[in-house]
């Protein structure tokens, strides 16, 4: 992502206390006037684990961290 959308993202998330949890998503758009949030998602049902070899070795890592 770009440096300053991930900073919005990170601050969406940060404002609402939301910033620890092991997943989250901010979904933006760029319009004329800047970064515009679509959608601020907690709860991925999928979770897309199938996209790279070492999501789900993460996913057990951040709910064994959790779990501590």
């Amino acid at each position: 992502p770009e440096p300053d959308a991930l900073a919005l993202a990170e601050a969406i998330l940060a404002e609402a206390d939301f910033a620890d949890l092991p997943y989250a998503r901010v979904d933006l758009v760029h319009d004329a006037t800047g970064w515009a949030v679509m959608e601020r998602e907690l709860v991925e049902p999928s979770l897309f684990l199938g996209y790279s070899e070492s999501a789900p070795g993460a996913l057990a890592r951040a709910i064994a961290a959790r779990l501590d």
